[in-house]
């Protein structure tokens, strides 16, 4: 009798390396029924095409005219899977299509908490999208899932992949140490005791220090009010110095903590660095009465910037020329002359 010859091909090749195998019904005893059978390595995605046609003795015409073809659309996976926290309670999931995309239909995100296996969730995407957003999430560590969906069979399972969804974090200063230019602070997280640590984790810090020091404007001196500001990238540190301040200056130090689901609350402290030896001279020393025996000198004071702290007195040295003696005379910080007697 005739011979039947079967051809497969995926996306208008032939496919190599196959299985097929041909098994016949027996619900209908009038005519020969087979189930095709094609079997390749891997759930390969693609429009698949099964020929069937007879040749030989008994058939006429073009072989072709006594043939049949049929069509499976089998997705191949998406790429790319990603799933990110946008806010407190938002994920954002976002993937690459697969190709060919007329096999795909739609796509199906599955996820489940890893603490808690009652929290489960399922989603049903268009085909033509490539991003979901997924809302009211709790905090806590998350596990996601998503296969392309076809006509005719979906794709393999992609993932799983983590996600740790964060909690707003919190934030408490718990050490100062102060010098004259530098502050050393230390602080920790307020952890929520029902989850673990990583789910409270900042990314980042901002440490905000802000001050009034006194600066020399338009030859006097006033308060004037500055600040800056330092991000730390890492989240896990829980100490930082810093330098370059001003002697004698008081500080407001803020710490906020951030993540994805937010900002702490600011956890403030204030402080005032050390004193330090003025680093400046009293100015326009000058003589303004002389006697035979007595000689007045006045000056002015040392430049605010220069003061690094409060001038509690000056020191006045003075010694005569023609000998070796000389005497040290001490003045109250309220007074900017001397008497040399």
């Amino acid at each position: 009798g005739p011979a039947t010859n079967v051809t497969w091909t995926r996306d208008g090749k032939a496919v190599s390396g196959g299985n097929f195998t041909a098994t016949r019904r027996l619900d209908n005893p009038v005519t020969a029924a087979y189930t095709l059978t094609l079997s390749v390595a891997g759930r390969q995605g693609g429009v698949y095409r099964c020929q069937v046609a007879k040749s030989g003795p008994g058939v006429s015409g073009d072989p072709a005219s006594s043939s049949m073809e049929i069509e499976v659309k089998v997705a191949s996976p998406p790429t790319n899977f990603i799933a990110k926290q946008v806010n407190k309670t938002t994920v954002r999931i976002s993937w690459t299509p697969p190709a060919p995309k007329e096999a795909v239909t739609g796509y199906q995100i599955h996820y489940m908490e890893v603490e808690s296996l009652g929290t489960r969730g399922e989603f049903m995407t268009a085909p033509e999208t490539d991003h979901r957003l997924i809302h009211n999430f709790q905090a806590g560590i998350y596990s996601f899932t998503m296969l392309a969906l076809s006509e005719h069979l979906p794709s393999e399972v992609v993932g799983p992949i983590p996600l740790i969804m964060k909690a707003v974090p919190a934030i408490t200063v718990m050490t100062v140490e102060v010098a004259t230019t530098l502050v050393w602070l230390q602080w920790s997280g307020v952890n929520n005791v029902n989850q673990p640590e990583s789910v409270n984790q900042p990314d980042s810090l901002q440490i905000t220090f802000q001050y009034t020091m006194e600066s020399l404007h338009n030859g006097f001196c006033s308060d004037y009010q500055y600040s800056d500001n330092v991000t730390l990238t890492n989240g896990s540190i829980q100490q930082y110095n810093i330098t370059g301040l001003q002697e004698h200056s008081t500080y407001s130090i803020t710490i906020v903590a951030v993540n994805a689901a937010g900002e702490s609350a600011p956890s403030e402290v204030v402080i005032t660095t050390l004193q330090a030896a003025p680093s400046g001279t009293p100015q326009g020393v000058t003589r303004v009465n002389t006697t035979s025996t007595v000689i007045t000198v006045q000056w002015r004071e040392v430049p605010c910037i220069d003061r690094n702290g409060d001038i509690i007195g000056y020191t006045v040295r003075y010694y005569s020329i023609s000998g070796c003696n000389n005497t040290i005379l001490h003045s109250a910080s309220d007074k900017l002359a001397a008497t040399l007697v």
